[in-house]
């Protein structure tokens, strides 16, 4: 499973991720994209499939579904697509039960490789769906806010992850006034860390 994400819009994640899942559909792998930008679905333009049949908003509005049932065919042979088109305001903001049932099903598809392109941003959403993922790409632009905002991406996410762990809560907490934009670093907690053993 790849997880493609970005800090900022516009840096070219949507492209990237229809690319990587051509290029290894082209080397033989079966792959799916997943188009979870869930507020700007737009990998079926770039991947010329039709806006017909189920979408991964249908698989979130309805109670039993599978992710599978929303596959469709691609122009490129061995590459399928879970798309977002159609998908209705609410698909931005799943409830915890719909986003838990995502991610369980996510690894469940019938696939080599699973490739799923992100909404840009560092919302719950986005870091989940980008920390359930076994090789995570941030895309950046050279300018000083797209960098800021990768940035910001990978420390939320590594966040995320740490603040499951015993303790880490409370450390993080604590560091937060301190830390630049509220997000401590890996070091600023591994330091804190160390101090308190």
């Amino acid at each position: 499973v790849i997880a493609v994400a970005s800090g900022k819009g516009g840096v070219g994640k949507s492209l990237m991720a229809a690319n990587l899942g051509i290029y290894l559909a082209q080397l033989g792998k079966e792959v799916i994209l997943v188009d979870a930008a869930l507020g700007s679905p737009n990998l079926h333009t770039l991947v010329g499939a039709n806006e017909t049949g189920r979408t991964l908003h249908d698989f979130l509005r309805k109670d039993g579904a599978k992710l599978e049932d929303s596959l469709c065919e691609t122009p490129f042979p061995s590459l399928r697509l879970i798309p977002g088109h159609q998908n209705g305001y609410a698909a931005a903001n799943p409830r915890p039960t719909q986003k838990n049932l995502l991610l369980s099903q996510i690894r469940t598809l019938p696939a080599d490789v699973v490739v799923i392109d992100l909404d840009p941003g560092t919302s719950f959403n986005v870091l989940d769906l980008f920390l359930v993922a076994d090789l995570h790409m941030v895309m950046t632009l050279p300018e000083p806010p797209s960098i800021e905002s990768a940035f910001r991406l990978i420390k939320s996410a590594f966040i995320r992850k740490a603040a499951g762990l015993p303790g880490m809560k409370a450390l993080i907490e604590e560091l937060r006034p301190g830390a630049y934009a509220g997000l401590p670093t890996p070091n600023q907690m591994r330091a804190l860390a160390m101090q308190r053993n």
